[in-house]
């Protein structure tokens, strides 16, 4: 193929981590529930990219997927490569004494494969079994590494992966990589905490760029914001939870905003793909969309945004 669709920009991904060997049967019911997205990696420390694949795979076998093609318009499949301090010798990917290019290859051979959409489907080859996206879980701590590692996984763009990504990283540390490599991050993983400033300066920063920023942990350690009048007359107005009122609030930051998080109840999940949808419906009666511009601006003067 000489080319390849425009990267997705999923409001809501389903992650996968810590869900070990339930994880299969959770993707399938998130699909089923209406996620769209989905993010792991290659760490079977804390993921398990294997059965990610086998929950996607089941739900091409009971017909709710129906080719790669409709995954590509309609789904998001992102993988991380993660670097050795984040491994575990015993379960690592790939050789720990390699070197990063060979790493990061056996890597990505190994989510090629674990997650490609038919158990007979030979990955290293069929041009049909591709990744969304690849993230870098964090950069290494020399960063000619971080280079050496990135560089590689930008040789698979756009066939095998369509974009890449970078997770755990520091604002001025992104600006560095950004300058200095050819394929560009369009997507950026951050927890979204007080503690680092509800990460304001690298938000503008990707809003600026044209990338995406994948907020996670947005309702951990939150009990304060989420029991406040602020959120419940948010959700009083919309009709949803508080829990989600917050994710609202967070998307509505932007348009490069999105928001990764992983419940394992069919009713959370339900709960939170038809809010969204209901926000959407709510938004576009009467006077909403001014309302919700307000509820936007008291988000922001809580969290110190200007």
């Amino acid at each position: 193929m000489d080319s390849a669709p425009p990267p997705n920009r999923r409001r809501l991904l389903y992650g996968t981590a810590w869900k070990k060997d339930e994880t299969a049967d959770l993707v399938s019911k998130a699909i089923r529930a209406g996620y769209t997205a989905f993010d792991t990696a290659c760490q079977p420390r804390h993921y398990r990219e294997d059965l990610v694949g086998e929950g996607i795979r089941k739900a091409f076998a009971e017909g709710i997927l129906k080719d790669r093609d409709q995954i590509w318009s309609c789904y998001q499949i992102q993988t991380k490569f993660t670097r050795p301090s984040g491994q575990d010798p015993e379960t690592a990917p790939y050789d720990m004494n390699a070197s990063i290019e060979e790493q990061v290859h056996t890597s990505i051979k190994t989510s090629l494969h674990n997650l490609r959409h038919y158990a007979d489907l030979d990955s290293s080859s069929d041009e049909s079994v591709y990744l969304d996206s690849l993230v870098l879980h964090s950069p290494f701590s020399d960063f000619n590494d971080t280079l050496t590692a990135w560089r590689t996984m930008s040789t698979y763009v756009p066939h095998r992966i369509r974009a890449l990504g970078v997770s755990n990283i520091p604002h001025s540390l992104l600006i560095n990589l950004y300058d200095s490599v050819d394929v560009k991050p369009f997507y950026v993983q951050v927890r979204f905490h007080p503690e680092t400033n509800w990460e304001i300066p690298m938000r503008r920063f990707c809003a600026s760029k044209g990338i995406v920023f994948q907020a996670h942990k947005v309702l951990k350690q939150k009990q304060d914001m989420l029991a406040s009048d602020f959120m419940g007359e948010v959700s009083s107005a919309v009709g949803i939870s508080r829990h989600f009122s917050m994710y609202l609030c967070v998307l509505g930051l932007g348009e490069y905003m999105s928001i990764v998080g992983g419940p394992k109840s069919e009713v959370h999940m339900k709960e939170n793909i038809e809010g969204l949808a209901k926000f959407e419906r709510w938004l576009v009666q009467g006077q909403n969309r001014t309302v919700w511009d307000g509820y936007v601006a008291q988000f922001k003067t809580m969290i110190g945004e200007e």
